[in-house]
């Protein structure tokens, strides 16, 4: 096999782990010093791209290789996806190899950072992957769109909850009270932005049986404020709500749009 085709292999097993989200793969191709670089990031070292960008692999449709280009220890690729939802992109990324691994990877693609043309999009993506999140049990992959000082107004007790660790706590013991996989489903979502704020609304079906055998399928009312941060949108408030009967005082959790 030629230099130039074990680099194409390496760079197609690359790729192809962002589908299958095999992280043990993806260690193996990846030097100990590499670097990532994009328009949301300034060459973050590995360990801070497998916490902020990893939480993305796995959530592609698809996720084509349709150019490569190779000069030296060099490589240009061109590829083509889809998310989950259904929307699609494309990039154009410059590789560097070093001895049979990736050093650094620079990523080309959409709007230059600060802009806000389509932020709506964006925080779209963010509220899809959050239930993807839920739906596989991953409270990292939750928590990794909230911001270190968010404020939660949960439908549980207590009447707030500050900070992004005590969230990730309580949000790891109502996984764990789920016998099997949590059902999540998003309605209804509006998004509107202004600069680096945005806010956002939808309903919230969770679904699934607890550990205790008792089924649970109920609606809830999800309110997000966000700011954009070092060029991400992270959440920084989060109210979730059921409506309750006045003359009981119960929620009313059968209810559904």
């Amino acid at each position: 096999m030629t230099d130039a085709q074990q680099t194409r292999d390496l760079v197609r097993r690359f790729y192809a782990t962002y589908h299958s989200a095999d992280r043990d793969a993806i260690e193996k191709l990846l030097s100990h010093d590499f670097r990532f670089t994009s328009p949301y990031d300034d060459a973050i070292d590995r360990a801070t791209y497998f916490e902020r960008c990893w939480s993305h692999a796995g959530t592609f449709a698809y996720l084509d290789v349709k150019e490569l280009l190779i000069e030296g220890d060099t490589c240009f690729v061109l590829y083509e996806g889809a998310a989950a939802n259904g929307s699609r992109f494309h990039n154009t990324e410059r590789l560097q190899l070093e001895n049979g691994r990736i050093r650094s990877v620079e990523v080309f693609f959409g709007r230059p950072q600060g802009e806000t043309s389509d932020a709506g999009s964006d925080i779209r993506a963010l509220v899809e992957r959050q239930a993807q999140a839920i739906r596989d049990k991953d409270a990292d992959g939750v928590m990794i769109h909230n911001a270190p000082d968010m404020l939660s107004f949960d439908i549980v007790a207590p009447l707030r909850q500050r900070g992004a660790e005590v969230v990730r706590e309580r949000l790891q013991h109502w996984f764990d009270a789920f016998d099997g996989a949590i059902g999540c489903e998003v309605r209804e979502l509006e998004v509107a932005t202004s600069s680096d704020t945005a806010f956002a609304h939808f309903l919230q079906r969770f679904s699934g049986t607890n550990t205790s055998g008792i089924a649970i399928d109920m609606w809830v009312r999800v309110t997000m404020g966000l700011r954009r941060i070092d060029g991400r949108w992270l959440i920084v408030h989060e109210h979730m709500s059921d409506p309750f009967d006045p003359d009981s005082g119960m929620a009313l959790t059968q209810l559904a749009p």
